[in-house]
């Protein structure tokens, strides 16, 4: 099966033939050398994957001949990964893990102790999701949610963790005497942790304080751990899974 996979808008018309264009048609013909007979996979980021071959191709377009379509549907419990903002390299890596692990949406919280991206650092967002969709052969593109105020958090109704090494309990022994929701918000702190303030919002939002374990682990770390903890509880991970 080929490994070079590229993104097509959902609304896309895909029958027959398609066209590449923009960054996915540069990259194609100009970054990976691809030419006529090329094998590639299409991607629409709600359930299909497409097989194609390349019927042609120039840096501004190529055309691709469209061979199988298969379909896959989305899983039946979602979780929304809602990080504090990180500095520019660890936020980056929380993306694209995130992305691998196929958490439904990716909500970057607003603290008192969060660092603040320029917008053009913002902007690179999505790019950094598609890559790493594209990557791994995700069948679905993460909702990436704009940047929201803790304050202006809430649970609804839906479960809601928020991860503090101060926390009574344990996640591992919250899971193990809960049944996984439908859908299942994991909130996780900034570089230097919650701020007392930030805790008042926390408890407002009806979210559930929960440590990770023993250790004082770096805030990209936490994220990615508790993501991988709750994608597995939740079935997400398993062989008939996205």
């Amino acid at each position: 099966m080929s490994r070079h996979r590229f993104f097509v808008a959902p609304d896309q018309p895909l029958a027959g033939e398609t066209v590449l264009d923009g960054e996915e048609a540069h990259h194609l013909s100009t970054v990976l050398r691809l030419g006529p007979g090329a094998a590639i996979e299409l991607l629409d980021g709600q359930g299909s994957v497409y097989q194609g071959e390349v019927l042609a191709a120039s840096r501004r377009q190529v055309r691709v001949r469209l061979l199988e379509q298969r379909w896959q549907p989305p899983p039946a419990r979602r979780l929304i990964l809602a990080p504090a903002l990180l500095k520019k390299k660890g936020f980056d890596l929380v993306l694209q893990k995130a992305t691998e692990l196929g958490v439904h949406a990716l909500l970057p919280v607003l603290s008192h102790r969060c660092v603040a991206q320029a917008k053009d650092e913002v902007a690179r967002w999505p790019r950094l999701v598609r890559e790493a969709a594209k990557q791994c052969g995700a069948r679905y593109l993460p909702e990436l949610l704009p940047p929201r105020p803790l304050a202006d958090l809430a649970v609804g109704r839906g479960l809601g963790l928020a991860l503090h090494e101060s926390a009574g309990e344990d996640l591992a022994a919250f899971l193990a005497r809960s049944a996984p929701p439908a859908d299942l918000l994991c909130l996780v702190g900034p570089e230097g942790g919650w701020d007392p303030e930030d805790m008042g919002d926390i408890r407002a939002a009806g979210l559930v304080p929960v440590r990770l374990g023993p250790r004082i682990l770096r805030a990209e770390t936490a994220a990615l751990a508790a993501a991988a903890i709750l994608q597995l509880w939740l079935g997400n991970l398993d062989s008939g899974a996205v």
